[in-house]
């Protein structure tokens, strides 16, 4: 890297499923939920054997923009990866998902509207999903024992399932940095 500092990636996770769903979620939504997984990508420079955290505000590494945001995404497609790079390392880095395996939402309200998109988009086609979890998310999607009626995305009143999933993300350590914006990413 430039003048001897080497540029390396913490990636931290968090699944994004948790006991509780199963008391505030349709069924189909915490089959979802346990396919992803929160991610947040810092970037780390070394000098002379000591890191130092870099928040890249200047954003030399990251055209995405994605670097030092949370974002969302496939286990199966990113766990692959993970078993055979640690996750810290200089491995390259992918900020930004071809086939809708990750996405970015830019608030903790945008987290719902992400996941569904996820599901319509990537969940249905992603090569790496198990058989016996596509074969689940469609008998419940059909209809097959969800009490949402089958349309895997309620079980409580909206409001109500908003809360927890502000709830839960905060517990998982998200927090909202700027203005929300209209959308996702």
């Amino acid at each position: 890297g430039p003048d001897g500092i080497r540029r390396r990636y913490r990636i931290l996770t968090c699944p994004l499923s948790h006991p509780d769903d199963r008391l505030h979620l349709s069924e189909s939504l915490c089959l979802i939920r346990s396919q992803m997984e929160a991610f947040f990508v810092q970037a780390v420079s070394s000098e002379g054997g000591k890191e130092k955290r870099n928040d890249n505000k200047d954003g030399d590494d990251d055209k995405s923009g994605n670097l030092g945001r949370v974002g969302l995404r496939c286990v199966h497609c990113f766990g692959q990866s993970r078993s055979s790079q640690p996750a810290f390392g200089s491995a390259p880095l992918v900020l930004v998902s071809r086939n809708n395996a990750a996405t970015y939402p830019k608030s903790i309200k945008l987290v719902p509207r992400c996941v569904r998109n996820w599901r319509r988009l990537h969940l249905a086609r992603c090569p790496n999903v198990p058989p016996d979890v596509k074969a689940r998310l469609e008998s419940l999607k059909s209809g097959g024992g969800d009490v949402d009626g089958g349309d895997g995305m309620r079980r409580k009143s909206g409001r109500e399932s908003s809360k927890y999933w502000e709830q839960q993300c905060r517990r998982m350590g998200m927090v909202d940095t700027a203005p929300a914006g209209k959308g996702e990413e």
